[in-house]
């Protein structure tokens, strides 16, 4: 039995600045994650989160801290995350030297 059951999605992804070792995508199937390769020389890291070169298919799912977002390992393409309003959101992080800002709108639940 298969099949995607999200209730909530991630809309409008930006990353910048594009480079073409690092790629951001979004897996809206059961609620909307971040799947990040990194092909890139360089460690790309997000707040706590580490993805090492070569590493593919890393899922991401959004959290809210003391106020903060931040992003948390997921281990499947579920999200925990449903907010009670659509939010924008802006992540930054460090691709080697090189800053990274991803932005996008987590929507509250749509059905």
């Amino acid at each position: 039995m298969g099949g995607c059951f999200g209730k909530t999605a991630i809309l409008d992804l930006k990353v910048e600045p594009q480079t073409e070792c690092l790629e951001i995508t979004v897996n809206n199937c059961n609620g909307g994650v971040l799947e990040v390769s990194n092909s890139c020389a360089e460690m790309l890291v997000l707040d706590q989160i580490t993805v090492q070169p070569s590493e593919l298919h890393v899922g991401l799912d959004l959290d809210k801290r003391n106020g903060e977002y931040v992003l948390k390992s997921s281990h499947s393409n579920f999200s925990e995350y449903v907010p009670a309003e659509d939010e924008s959101v802006e992540i930054r992080g460090m691709l080697g030297a090189q800053e990274v800002k991803i932005s996008f709108v987590k929507t509250k639940e749509l059905c």
